[in-house]
């Protein structure tokens, strides 16, 4: 969470707690790493530690009031975007979707590919996300498992 930004909610709708609320925009980024390394749980894992392929940029606005998020009332709270950059922007991908759960283990949601750079130029397909749990910052761990359909290159 040492990199987590939020713009201020500058009102709350009638009977709700203090925000954030739905409407509320944020960004959040941390390192992108090998498959496995991440274990599923609270694992208080280092998201500085070594061993990361590249940056990941998440930019997204909450659908839901966060205190409906952690009541359970609502089980989607945000839909976001994600930015893989491998090196520079050009080796980069971008996935679009709604997530769930807040860190909470064993989340599934699916994502779509909206387009890359470089080896992912023309890049197309679905994304399944699985939240592991949390990081030593507070964080969610996430898996992502890439599925790209098949294209020409010309």
């Amino acid at each position: 969470m040492r990199t987590f930004a939020i713009v201020p909610s500058t009102g709350n709708p009638p009977g709700k707690p203090a925000g954030p609320n739905r409407g509320t925009p944020f960004i959040v980024n941390g390192k992108i790493f090998p498959a496995g390394v991440l274990p599923t749980g609270a694992a208080h894992n280092d998201p500085g530690g070594s061993g990361s392929l590249g940056d990941w940029i998440c930019r997204g606005i909450l659908t839901s009031d966060l205190s409906d998020q952690l009541s359970g009332a609502e089980k989607v709270g945000f839909d976001t975007t994600q930015m893989f950059v491998f090196g520079s922007d050009k080796t980069a991908i971008w996935t679009e979707g709604l997530e769930a759960g807040l860190g909470e283990a064993g989340v599934k949601t699916h994502r779509i590919i909206l387009g890359g750079t470089g080896q992912f130029r023309s890049a197309s397909g679905e994304v399944l996300q699985d939240s592991l749990g949390t990081n030593a910052t507070g964080a969610p761990n996430i898996r992502l498992t890439f599925t790209f359909a098949k294209h020409d290159r010309d």
